[in-house]
């Protein structure tokens, strides 16, 4: 049997109001199997199944009314779908309280680490690239409120200026930073953490598509090394230093603003890289980037 549904959404005149004030047209869908609409005193929810003879296939609108005004809110997909929280798609229903599980988005970030003692001037660039949740779940509350506990993944590298390098300090594998002898040619010195992160965050919706978050990201760094290349009389040099002793257990501090799922973000990260006596004192850390699925 052929059905064919025009969902029409309206907005209330005043908080608590039972009659339609406006209304427009938001969605036809053709052949649908099932549609259900359900009613509270603060929503509207309409539900279609089977779009055009696929049965997987759904749609869901919602409009809620509270304190902050009317809000709306439209996904489309299969029963089983992978979720992208903070994307366009993305809104929590409103009233309700919901639980789900998702994968969320790669970033790409720049900044500067502060170095003491002799070699305050010696960090040139910091470099980072990660997913900050491979596998997260959320609690979704109220109006597009979202809190979230995941694992992730980061990649971070410190670079020193033209004229330092990192050198092996002692038979223990401590290293230091050292200025670069007059004999090599186009230096350049790395230093790559790698790191399993657990970033728990709160998010808020506002606006059409824009979410703003904040929290506190726990790093398991996992993994330390660094790179030296050079070049002595057109001959090129690759010299990797592995097993540093890096700070296991650090915390970062999150914040950010996506607008459906393309965003901008700022990481602090105040500790220091290295254990205590295993390396020179970098800490301060600071990152701005972009985000893309957030």
């Amino acid at each position: 049997m052929r059905f064919k549904g025009i969902i029409v959404v309206a907005a209330w005149a005043a908080m608590g109001c039972a009659a339609w004030a406006s209304a427009d047209t938001v969605r036809v869908i053709n052949n649908a199997n099932q549609v259900v609409i359900t009613e509270t005193s603060s929503r509207v929810q309409v539900d279609v199944k089977g779009i055009n003879g696929d049965a997987g296939k759904t749609y869901q609108y919602e409009a809620c009314h509270s304190k902050e005004g009317l809000s709306t809110s439209e996904r489309e997909g299969r029963d089983w779908t992978v979720r992208i929280p903070m994307a366009k798609s993305d809104t929590s229903k409103c009233g309700k309280h919901q639980f789900e599980l998702f994968l969320s988005g790669v970033y790409f970030g720049w900044g500067g680490t502060s170095a003491h003692d002799n070699w305050t001037g010696a960090p040139k660039l910091t470099h980072e690239w990660g997913i900050l949740n491979i596998l997260g779940g959320a609690y979704k509350f109220g109006n597009r409120n979202r809190l979230s506990l995941g694992i992730g993944y980061q990649h971070r590298q410190y670079r020193l200026k033209r004229d330092f390098q990192f050198v092996t300090a002692n038979e223990q594998g401590d290293i230091d930073i050292a200025t670069v002898p007059p004999a090599h040619e186009k230096p350049s010195a790395t230093l790559h953490n790698y790191t399993v992160q657990f970033p728990l965050l709160y998010a808020k919706g506002f606006g059409k598509g824009f979410w703003a978050y904040g929290g506190c990201v726990m790093d398991w760094n996992c993994y330390a090394s660094y790179d030296y290349n050079y070049q002595t009389d057109k001959t090129k040099h690759r010299e990797t230093t592995h097993g540093l002793r890096q700070r296991k257990i650090t915390f970062d501090l999150l914040a950010g603003l996506t607008w459906h799922g393309l965003g901008a973000y700022f990481r602090y990260s105040p500790q220091q890289v290295f254990a205590s006596g295993a390396g020179p004192k970098l800490d301060k850390t600071w990152t701005l980037g972009i985000t893309l699925g957030f």
